[in-house]
């Protein structure tokens, strides 16, 4: 679909899509306890990184908060305030909440409830800008996922990162045995470009690293616009 047109005095809100709002990861205790949770995620651990699976400390989720920070973008993906949700009453549009979540609308009643984080990066590191290259991470809780917002976020990364960025290349690695996220990844656009063959140990067997891109053209003609 293509992109609605806009003039500078109404452009559109780039931070939030048709469900969900996209805001700054703060260097506070709820969303350092967010993100802790989310490191000692068995799935987010064994299917979303590459590093040896064991517990995290606060540390490692201040580490990893500073990191997101300081990436060409770090965002905590949230759903709107219950009150402003466009659901039953008392609902967060979560089929059956965590602890989390619960515990979120308890103590935030007025605050964007979060369910996952986004980032993109330069893939080759500092120095490198110019190349406009970028490698996307994302993640969820385990009760947001199933829901789509999985698909709606990377859209509106990847509408990030080409419209307003100025990005041209944005790249993918996931876990060969990964297939429900290969197949989203591939239903928004991305390509398969090569694998890193066995490259993962887990559970006594060796995987695949699969990488995929999305170029800026690729993402022109998805939209239904020209080059």
């Amino acid at each position: 679909m293509a992109s609605p047109p806009f003039t500078p005095c109404s452009p559109p809100n780039p931070f939030r899509s048709k469900r969900l709002i996209y805001r700054a990861v703060e260097d506070n205790e709820e969303d350092r306890k967010f993100l802790h949770d989310r490191l000692n995620d068995p799935a987010q651990q064994l299917l979303g990184t590459m590093v040896l699976p064991r517990p995290k400390t606060r540390g490692d989720a201040a580490q990893f908060l500073a990191t997101q920070q300081a990436r060409l973008l770090g965002v905590i993906i949230c759903l709107p305030p219950p009150e402003k949700a466009d659901i039953e009453p008392g609902l967060t549009g979560i089929a059956e909440e965590d602890e989390l979540t619960m515990a979120h609308k308890f103590l935030y009643p007025e605050k964007p409830i979060p369910i996952g984080r986004l980032s993109l990066q330069h893939t080759m590191g500092a120095g490198t800008e110019h190349h406009r290259n970028a490698i996307m991470g994302i993640s969820f809780i385990e009760s947001a996922r199933g829901k789509g917002y999985g698909r709606e976020s990377i859209n509106w990364a990847l509408d990030w990162a080409f419209e307003i960025a100025g990005l041209h290349r944005v790249t993918l690695e996931v876990l060969s045995t990964n297939e429900v996220a290969l197949g989203l990844y591939q239903s928004v656009g991305f390509v398969e470009e090569g694998r890193q063959r066995e490259a993962i140990w887990q559970y006594r067997k060796w995987h695949d690293i699969v990488i995929l891109g999305i170029l800026e053209g690729e993402w022109l003609r998805l939209r239904g616009r020209e080059e």
